[in-house]
């Protein structure tokens, strides 16, 4: 009887040792997890304020801005209504001349794509072809730009070039009246600018307004 109760003493004490062990095993595994949570979210207090400038600066990278390099171009205008309007042209041609070689293949070519020439319908306004020559072209250079109108009547005027890297937007107002004619018509506006102002690889934007003639 003393022997089962000293086993029954014996194993109650390490029961007891076991338990015991388990629990503080238990707390230093909570003590460590603790630890890792406060090693991942790191201290605010300690953050370094140029980091929160660096990400308010990426995020203005990615917020466009209007562009400060935009600018007006000082340009010269001039008009000529062609006699070889074509259907078949894929309206509107816009052809940057930087020398008198360039200004004939640009003729060449919008004269080629016609069947037949309207002579009865040409019209020139203040266009002098002939001065475009190599002295021109040493200070000046050509942004041509065609258009088909289907009324003869319609006129145009260029009202602003502006710049922006290496893109030109020409804003032109075509001038309608209340009533037209109903033939067809084809336009070359002749925009003389400032040599150093173009390169022959700008891109070219147009912009029609409607006004009243």
């Amino acid at each position: 009887m003393k022997k089962n109760k000293f086993k029954l003493l014996c194993g109650t004490l390490v029961l007891t040792t076991v338990v015991l062990f388990s629990g503080c095993n238990n707390i230093n595994a909570g003590e460590s997890e603790k630890e890792e949570e406060t090693v991942e979210v790191g201290n605010t207090e300690n953050q370094d304020n140029d980091e929160v400038s660096a990400s308010t600066e990426d995020k203005e990278g990615i917020i466009k801005k209007p562009s400060d390099s935009a600018r007006e171009l000082e340009f010269k205008d001039s008009y000529e209504r062609s006699p070889y309007y074509n259907s078949s042209k894929k309206y509107p041609i816009i052809t940057i001349c930087k020398s008198k070689e360039c200004l004939k293949e640009h003729e060449g070519k919008v004269k080629g794509l016609t069947v037949s020439m309207l002579s009865c319908v040409n019209e020139n306004r203040d266009v002098d072809a002939s001065k475009y020559d190599d002295e021109f072209f040493s200070k000046k250079a050509l942004i041509i730009v065609t258009l088909d109108e289907s009324s003869g009547s319609v006129r145009h005027k260029v009202r602003k070039v502006i710049k922006e890297g290496n893109e030109i937007s020409i804003a032109i107002e075509r001038m309608v009246p209340g009533i037209g004619t109903a033939d067809m018509a084809e336009w070359n506006i002749y925009i003389e600018l400032n040599t150093e102002d173009v390169d022959e690889n700008d891109i070219v934007n147009l912009g029609l307004t409607k006004g009243l003639n």
